[in-house]
């Protein structure tokens, strides 16, 4: 039961952190050129540091979900 509900709080604490991600990129770098300005480098490097560290996370959290099911074969 605690496995489901740690599960659970995983994938929805992994979408929260990808939505923030994407507001991030849209507000960093896709609006400023969608409104004929210039996007600060450091706003869009910040963003994509973000990004990397979510994708680091997103396969970190992978590795741990196969560990119980190699230890259960």
């Amino acid at each position: 039961m605690l496995y489901v509900l740690y599960h659970h709080l995983i994938h929805t604490s992994q979408f929260l952190l990808h939505a923030i991600i994407c507001q991030l990129t849209v507000v960093c770098c896709v609006l400023p050129l969608l409104l004929c300005a210039v996007a600060t480098a450091d706003c869009c490097m910040f963003a994509a540091v973000v990004a990397g560290l979510f994708v680091l996370l997103d396969q970190e959290m992978h590795n741990e979900e196969l560990l119980p099911d190699l230890s259960g074969e």
